[in-house]
């Protein structure tokens, strides 16, 4: 494709290549990562006209993740004194012109020093310093990738790695930049694989080596093993992974460990210490939990409690906190003469997956259908929480005579224009846009986030995730709700269950959330991280039976600590008559 095709764009396609790039070689800045991505889509046109081949430069840039782990302030600024990665910069005689901290202290190296002051054997200088030669006549053409170079220390054995790329900011072309790019998989990183796929010791022990980018055959010298037994305990990670090379899952490996947010520059402690004890248990409680068995041989998990003959709550639960109740707001719904069906949407609980190639939308409404016949519910309200608005939409459509309303808590409504994801927090857009637009990050997404739940514990995960605003840290850090919290969270199996519903809405969207027509309310917390009232307010202006309520000084978790507002709305709409 011609680069004419986005001259004057806001965003050109040679910055978000930079970018993208940028990125790549930094895998664990993450915000960098949403940054680009937010540049790429910023402009309708670059999207439209450039997509497939920033999408290919996308995935190289993906594939440089098996093999680079840096953290500098990149090409185009100086090294950083705080960057956790060797950082030096050496000019046309070799000389160390400028390094930081971190290079003085791996390499013992300073301004002014030359390559032979590098801890490397002779033969390893002068392999170096060849390269070095072969990268500045490289420069006259465009040359966007970076060259590795592996050197024996001489302090410690071990093999040092480094990355070579010219320095483009400066008028002196033979400023070369060096990075440290030895890779180590962290303990934090073996436990989060073991944790998510359910990895032997062994195996985690296999696949830290692969991080390393040891060889099969360096492993099984390693361990005093044979190379047929590393190569059984290799199928067996990828199996479990689902991944289908060595390369793949390294590719995915450090795609987790990205994402993964160190809890010192989170702000809180990693593990989630004693709960408070709590009188009353969050619901729904076991004895609520039933399966149903499908007509074509599927099974639908769904929880119901509540007075049996009370007036139907069809609760749509949403990807994070699932179906949970408080106790409290649980209680009240009772003496209010309400009850509360909460069908699990497939993957979810014991909910059977999508039939191949079927839409997310239409399976689950089939599924719904099926459980209302057989309970013999003839009306009822819903009510959905954040990703659960879409499928309740379909439902509201679906049965227009027999919905009495619709109580959508912190809504994902559909976004009208690209610079609607804009509103979203990092997390959330880098999310939503990998599902739209690239698979391979969408995955490390999904995986990364039950990565980290699983390995650091509720309050981290929610803070990192969902919990950005005030009002919904106080409520993460409340040991009262806790229980519940974990509660809502341990109703995800794994990931595969947000990751395969995304994966379905891709090419099997959800109908026209503003076709309903049965009375909607929308309630959103004025403190939302994911500016919802914004989203809310802009989509209901000039819909008819749309109305839009505002908590003060409420975020997304107001579900715990307003349960007074969502009840309200639910008596309301319940005793109206449905059309």
């Amino acid at each position: 494709m011609d680069d004419s095709d986005t001259q004057g764009t806001e965003t050109s396609l040679d910055d978000i290549i930079d970018g993208i790039y940028h990125v790549a070689v930094e895998p664990d800045r993450v915000s960098e990562l949403v940054g680009t991505w937010r540049s790429r889509f910023k402009d309708a046109a670059v999207a439209a006209a450039a997509h497939e081949r920033v999408e290919t430069h996308l995935n190289r840039a993906l594939d440089l993740l098996d093999r680079l782990h840096a953290d500098a302030g990149g090409p185009t600024g100086p090294p950083t004194s705080s960057g956790t990665q060797p950082m030096l910069r050496v000019d046309h005689t070799n000389h160390i012109s400028d390094c930081n901290t971190a290079a003085t202290l791996r390499y013992g190296v300073r301004v002014g020093d030359t390559l032979d002051a590098l801890p490397v054997c002779a033969a390893s200088g002068r392999a170096l310093v060849q390269a070095l030669r072969k990268r500045r006549a490289e420069q006259g053409a465009t040359h966007r990738d970076l060259n590795l170079i592996r050197l024996n220390r001489t302090d410690t054995g071990e093999a040092l790695t480094l990355s070579i790329a010219p320095r483009t900011d400066t008028g002196d072309s033979a400023t070369i930049e060096i990075t440290g790019a030895d890779i180590v998989c962290p303990d934090e990183l073996r436990q989060v694989l073991g944790y998510t796929f359910e990895l032997t010791a062994t195996e985690v022990d296999v696949a830290a080596h692969l991080i390393e980018g040891l060889s099969v055959n360096n492993i099984a010298a390693r361990r005093n093993n044979s190379v047929g037994t590393v190569r059984v305990h290799v199928r067996s990670l990828l199996a479990k992974s689902e991944t289908h090379n060595q390369a793949e899952f390294i590719r995915m490996a450090i795609g987790i460990a990205a994402m993964l947010q160190p809890a010192e520059t989170a702000g809180i402690a990693s593990t989630d210490g004693p709960a408070a004890a709590s009188d009353a248990a969050p619901y729904p409680r076991p004895e609520h939990r039933h399966v149903l068995a499908l007509p074509e041989g599927r099974q639908l998990a769904y929880a119901d409690f509540g007075p049996e003959d009370g007036r139907v709550v069809l609760f749509m639960h949403d990807n994070i906190l699932g179906d949970t109740w408080p106790a409290e707001l649980a209680t009240a719904v009772f003496k209010n003469n309400l009850r509360v069906i909460a069908p699990a949407r497939p993957h979810y609980c014991e909910s059977t997956p999508y039939n191949p190639g079927s839409s997310p939308v239409d399976q689950f409404c089939d599924d719904v259908n099926f459980l209302l016949e057989q309970l013999g519910v003839s009306n009822f309200v819903l009510l959905s929480r954040t990703t659960g608005s879409g499928f309740a939409a379909a439902i509201a459509l679906a049965h227009p005579a027999a919905c009495r309303g619709l109580v959508a808590l912190s809504p994902a409504l559909p976004f009208g224009k690209s610079r609607d994801y804009d509103y979203l927090n990092d997390h959330a857009r880098f999310v939503a846009l990998s599902a739209r637009f690239q698979k391979t990050a969408l995955l490390f997404a999904c995986r990364a986030g039950e990565a980290l739940y699983r390995t650091t514990g509720t309050r981290r995960y929610l803070k990192t995730v969902l919990a950005r605003s005030a009002p919904d840290r106080a409520v993460c850090d409340d040991p009262k709700r806790l229980p519940e919290l974990q509660h809502g969270l341990d109703y995800q199996q794994n990931y595969k269950a947000f990751y395969n519903e995304l994966l379905g809405l891709q090419s099997h969207p959800f109908p026209k959330f503003r076709d309903i027509t049965c009375p909607v309310e929308l309630i959103v917390g004025d403190l939302d991280s994911n500016n919802r009232r914004y989203q809310a307010e802009k989509f209901a202006a000039g819909l008819a039976g749309f109305t839009v309520t505002v908590i003060p000084n409420a975020g997304a978790l107001f579900f715990y600590t307003h349960g007074e507002t969502v009840l309200t709305a639910l008596q309301r709409l319940s005793a109206q008559s449905p059309d």
